[in-house]
């Protein structure tokens, strides 16, 4: 696990933390922080085939919703993996 998923960060209020919930619940096998910056970080380390597709263990935003949007972009990508190993 990456060193940036044990820092926590100040949230930056009552949006933030709604924001925050969702986004949590909605990806549970990321470990989600909000701050001056967001942070995504995989729960489970990735297969070599994922990261030979691209996928990312780490993603850090200037915002929520821009983590929100890489994070939709990541669960399409694994998705379409698991779907061609099929």
């Amino acid at each position: 696990m990456h060193r940036y998923c044990h820092v926590p960060l100040p949230s930056r209020g009552a949006e933030d933390a709604r924001r925050l919930a969702i986004m949590r619940a909605t990806w549970p096998e990321w470990i989600i922080r909000s701050g001056p910056m967001w942070w995504a970080c995989l729960r489970a380390p990735l297969t070599p085939r994922e990261r030979a597709a691209g996928l990312r263990p780490l993603i850090g935003r200037v915002s929520g919703a821009e983590l929100a949007m890489e994070l939709n972009a990541e669960d399409r990508a694994a998705r379409r993996l698991a779907y061609a190993s099929r």
